[in-house]
């Protein structure tokens, strides 16, 4: 009898060990703000003054791992852009599209306060499938400022969450800092530092979280949304200096110094994950919640990689983002992927794939890309949705709703002003509009007839009217 129920319990052991070795372990970095441009392996040139890359460890993802080329988000600003990753769908089908703010605001510009809790989450399905979950960073899908009655992350599956004065339950607020000062009064433990001690903090629960959950033997999902490098910008009394052989420019200096410590962080994080030994088993991206802001710094810094506009507009500057992926044995070394278009509407479809999960019947618009990271070569199979701008309040230099197909780029306002046509495999500056060649005629005529479709099926989406569409399955 003691002999069935040891073996019953190492049958149960070996089961579970089986069980956490077939579900990958995942890591998703969110930087804020951060431009195409912005790494030394995306072409950043700045060295230190001991003549290193400025992100060596960013580096180290693109070197042991994927890099995309052709990487982009849901919208070229903050809280679409984090809702549609979470949700594996377009924003605008939870009433998010643009950053959320104080109460008046959101209601001005025709918002909800927050992403609903009902909604369809990464963390919520990974979470009933076994695996721990925890957020440690930028939330801004709801709480803050004169937002407190939004949800905690927990009842969007995040079992543990250390966020920042854009979210709610425990965080870090910044000493003297206005919104902070907002966030104050909402429920959660509070602890109080500065802006350069963000994503050191943020680091260390993360670390903490991933050590005890592999401890424990369970999987683990760690949404790591750093607030850097959105500004201001910040480093270390004593090392505002660090760059001053690079620019004068004080803000430079110090956007330069943030990159440059975030770096650091985000090394402590891959260290981690190697010093455990788990490194095989867990997939770790790294993305940009949208380009860098078209401003003085870019001009002077080339932030956004010399992509036309940036934060806030539909050109290749507000949503192509670097996008990395490193699990090594799965993930090939190395590889530049320049063939495959790929998104953060994605990321959802691909860890159900690689967790062995199945997707809900839900109006996705991702697809699976588990082959692709798995060193496929191949086009992405349907076509990439933006839409930005098109309500009150929300202003943008672009026009308001573009479809990436292939290596075409449409765009347009809704009522077909402004239209243009980009090739992305010649012309990713957008600098020469072909709308008019006689070789895509036909190509213009059916990407402007689904991107109209599209953002007519968004629409009745937000009055309860959309129709159920197969996981992965655009509007036809």
């Amino acid at each position: 009898m003691l002999l069935k129920s040891i073996s019953a319990v190492f049958l149960a052991v070996l089961a579970a060990t089986a069980a956490h070795a077939a579900q990958p372990n995942i890591v998703f970095i969110f930087i804020d703000d951060s431009g195409w441009g912005d790494f030394t392996c995306q072409g950043n040139p700045v060295l230190d003054k001991q003549g290193n890359p400025i992100t060596p460890n960013i580096d180290r993802l693109a070197t042991e791992g994927m890099r995309f080329t052709d990487g982009y988000v849901v919208s070229p600003i903050c809280s679409p852009s984090r809702t549609g990753l979470l949700t594996g769908m377009s924003p605008s089908r939870h009433g998010i599209h643009s950053f959320l703010e104080q109460k008046a605001s959101n209601a001005n510009r025709g918002m909800d306060d927050f992403l609903q809790p009902e909604a369809v989450t990464t963390a919520r399905l990974l979470k009933d499938s076994g695996y721990a979950t925890g957020l440690f960073g930028k939330w801004h899908m709801g709480g803050g400022r004169d937002v407190n009655d939004a949800p905690f992350p927990q009842e969007y599956g995040f079992e543990q969450s250390l966020t920042s004065f854009e979210g709610m339950g425990d965080r870090l607020l910044v000493n003297g800092h206005g919104l902070s000062n907002e966030n104050a009064d909402v429920p959660g433990a509070i602890t109080w530092t500065s802006w350069n001690q963000l994503a050191n903090l943020h680091t260390d629960a993360a670390i903490n979280f991933i050590t005890a959950a592999h401890t424990a033997n369970k999987p683990f999902f760690a949404y790591v949304p750093y607030d850097d490098t959105h500004s201001p910008y910040n480093v270390e009394a004593g090392r505002e200096n660090d760059f001053d052989h690079i620019t004068s420019d004080v803000t430079a200096k110090n956007f330069l110094g943030e990159l440059y410590d975030l770096d650091k962080q985000i090394g402590r994080l891959l260290d981690a994950i190697d010093n455990l030994g788990i490194s095989n088993n867990t997939l770790v991206v790294l993305v940009g919640d949208n380009g860098a802001p078209n401003d003085g710094l870019n001009t002077l810094l080339n932030r956004n990689g010399g992509l036309r506009g940036g934060k806030g507009a539909l050109w290749e500057g507000g949503i192509r983002v670097a996008f990395l992926a490193r699990m090594p044995g799965t993930i090939p070394s190395g590889v530049v992927n320049s063939t495959t278009a790929i998104s953060t509407l994605d990321m959802l479809p691909t860890y159900c794939s690689l967790a062995g999960i199945r997707v809900p019947e839900a109006p996705f618009s991702g697809e699976d890309m588990k082959d692709v990271l798995k060193g496929a070569t191949r086009p992405r199979g349907t076509p990439l949705f933006w839409e930005f701008g098109t309500r009150p309040g929300i202003n943008t230099t672009a026009p308001k709703l573009a479809v990436r197909d292939g290596n075409l780029k449409f765009m347009c306002n809704p009522d077909g002003s402004e239209r243009q046509l980009y090739d992305m495999a010649t012309d990713r500056n957008e600098t020469t509009n072909i709308i008019n060649a006689p070789a895509h005629a036909a190509a213009v005529v059916s990407m402007e007839a689904r991107l109209t479709k599209w953002y007519q099926e968004i629409i009745l989406g937000e009055l309860g009217e959309v129709a159920t569409l197969l996981p992965g399955e655009p509007p036809a």
